[in-house]
This record gives structure tokens, sequence and C-alpha cells, in this order.
């Protein structure tokens, strides 16, 4: 797959992780003259909200390789442009596809230290790569903290659009067997797994620098920040009221101009 190139845009597109599991990745490759120490990989979420958070990702990481920093995107196993069959069967592969992802950047950016970067789920999932493996920087736009909320608010919405699309399939219901989740092809053990996350639970975390971007405080966030401050003093929470581009209309390719901006200030006024 070769993508479409911006103008100024430098970018290379590759497979990686071996021959059993090729993953697909995207390298924005910085300015040699102003190349800095640290790498930002971000780290996907899931269905719709990969879908419709993808031109955000894109714009994201060309503002920050425009900066000096090497950027990394890729799918995972199963996933967008990777190999795989598409039935997800846990999160476990992915948590490997993330460490893949990272010795990834670091091979082909040339640098030791790296930063993760996730929406929702894939906020989520980058905390807990950096529960076991030394990360520098996090940078978590609106983190999934509760899986068991996160579960019923995808069924439920998975629920609305079978009604708007008057659909004469019974009622979705996630506890029994399901085989589908807006668009993704799932099993109940991959619902089970969702259930596990509780970002409260986590037993430390290795990045000594975190931001927390949202559009407004939710109390389960206000939470997992007193959280972490056993093992961060330099956690910044900001706001910016933009619109939620995972829930929106995916043809409208909103981008959420103030969160980015947060983003890429918080990048680059921290990791040089």
């Amino acid at each position: 797959m070769t993508p479409q190139i911006l103008p100024g845009e430098n970018i290379e597109a590759f497979y990686f992780g071996g021959e059993d599991k090729p993953l697909f990745g995207i390298y924005h490759v910085p300015p040699k003259a102003s190349t800095r120490s640290h790498g930002v990989l971000l780290v996907p979420s899931i269905e719709q909200e990969a879908i419709r958070g993808h031109r955000a990702y894109r714009q994201l990481a060309i503002r920050l390789s425009r900066l000096g920093f090497p950027v990394m995107k890729f799918d995972y196993w199963g996933t967008g442009d990777s190999k795989g069959d598409g039935a997800i069967k846990g999160l476990a592969q992915w948590q490997s596809d993330i460490a893949a992802a990272i010795a990834e950047l670091k091979q082909r950016s040339k640098v030791d230290k790296v930063c993760l970067a996730g929406l929702r789920l894939g906020a989520a999932l980058a905390v807990f790569t950096a529960e076991k493996t030394p990360i520098e920087g996090l940078a978590l736009w609106e983190p999934v903290i509760n899986g068991e909320s996160y579960v019923e608010a995808l069924a439920g919405w998975h629920q609305d659009k079978l009604r708007y699309f008057l659909s004469d399939m019974p009622d979705f219901d996630v506890n029994t067997q399901p085989t589908e989740l807006l668009g993704l092809t799932i099993n109940k053990a991959f619902v089970d797994d969702l259930r596990k996350i509780d970002l409260l639970k986590i037993q430390q975390v290795s990045a000594k620098k975190i931001v927390i971007v949202e559009h407004q405080e939710q109390p389960e966030v206000a939470a997992f920040r007193t959280h972490l401050q056993q093992w961060s003093s330099d956690i910044q929470h900001r706001t910016a009221d933009d619109p939620r581009v995972w829930t929106d209309d995916p043809d409208k390719a909103l981008v959420p101009n103030q969160i980015l901006q947060n983003l890429v200030n918080w990048f680059s006024e921290n990791f040089k």
C-alpha cells in the first residue's frame, strides 16, 4: 500500500514484526537538521474509534515530525492493513504488537527513548505498556479507565446503529457469544479482555512525564490522575472544547485542532 503524501510530508510505509505475523507501519521521517532524541509511537484504538480518529492521528504525526520527532503509526495484527484473518481473540496479541512497534521505531529512528500517545483504548494500552516497559512519556487522549463501562458504551453504540439502519437483526447482547461489534470481528474472549481493563489497578508506570487531554474533566479520569501520582510528579491535565472525533460522522473528517496543539506543545516543551 502506498499512502497519498501531503506536501512537505516524508513518510516510509512498510511491514514489520516478522514473517509469521507482519504488521503494517508508517514512519514519519523528521527533518535531519532538527531530529530529536525521543521518538513517538501513536498507539491505535479499535474499530470505529480508530477509523474516525485516523485523520487526527495523521495530523498529529505530521505536526510532531515537522518539529523533529521521529513518529510511527501502525495497525494491530488482524486490523487495518496488517496481515491476519480479522478475528480478534484478545488484547495480549495487541500488547505484543505495541512492543514490536516500539522496537521498530527505535531501529528506524536510531533513538533509544520512546514516548507513547493514544486515544481511548489506545491510551489504556499505552498505560499497560508503560507498566512493564521503560517509556519516557505518555500522552493520553480521553483514556478508557474502566472496561465494564467501555464495553457497555460500545454495545449501546452498536445497538443504536442497528436501529438507525433499520436492521431486522435481534437486539445485540454483548454478554452472549458476539461475533461482531461495530464492524469488528470479535469473540467473547475479546469482550472479556475489554471488561477486565481497570487503570486504577495498575501497579506502576515507568513514564515520568504524563499528559491527559479531555473534552471535559471526567471523575474516573480524575481518580486515575490521583492514582498516577504514586509514580510521577509531572502529570499535566488539559481540556479542549473540540469535537469527539471517535463519535462524530467519519465523513466530516473533523480535526480537533485544540487537542492536537495541546499534545504537540506538550511534546515540544518536555522532550528534546
